[in-house]
């Protein structure tokens, strides 16, 4: 438990820090919250679960170009295979966002380079299992502008490493400030 305290913690530093740092570049910082669909595949076999999780994240603009953003989500359902309940505990990272603006800025196109930590749960037979991986991650996404409703679109590879991978889609809502 305290590390997850300390993991929390570092995370939040780390999320002010490049927001702080991108503020002092560019000026513009953005936060956003975003549900999601992750999907979780065992290679060599045919196990793959299907989670629903709930994302935060926090970021700066680099340049009009570029934003650094770190994010943070939970689990809010997971799936039973075989007997076995999975559940996502936690998936933390930080990210490098390149992108272009198009139509005066209300769709941004982009892709998502970082790292992805993600902690799983897996339960069942009186058994309970929790193991976490960290891999390179790769996304593509949009934020787009309708009227005045700020919309996130995404696909993710979080993680592939070790025959576990975990991606999936997320749609939500970026605000600037």
């Amino acid at each position: 438990m305290k590390t997850m305290k300390y993991l929390a913690t570092a995370m939040m530093i780390g999320m002010f820090s490049v927001t702080a740092f991108a503020e002092g570049i560019h000026g513009n910082r953005y936060a956003g919250l975003s549900v999601g669909l992750m999907e979780g595949e065992v290679s060599g076999s045919t196990v793959d679960v299907d989670i629903n999780h709930l994302e935060g994240r926090i970021g700066g603009y680099i340049n009009e170009y570029l934003a650094a953003e770190g994010r943070l989500g939970l689990g809010i359902t997971g799936d039973t295979v075989q007997g076995v309940d999975v559940d996502l505990n936690y998936l933390v990272g930080a990210y490098v966002r390149a992108g272009v603006p198009l139509s005066n800025n209300m769709v941004f196109p982009y892709v998502l380079l970082g790292f992805t930590k993600i902690e799983a749960e897996a339960s069942g037979f009186g058994v309970t299992v929790d193991d976490d991986e960290t891999d390179a991650s790769l996304g593509l996404g949009v934020d787009l502008q309708l009227g005045k409703l700020p919309i996130a679109l995404e696909y993710v590879e979080y993680v592939d490493k070790n025959k576990v991978s975990f991606s999936g889609f997320t749609v939500g809502l970026k605000f600037d400030f």
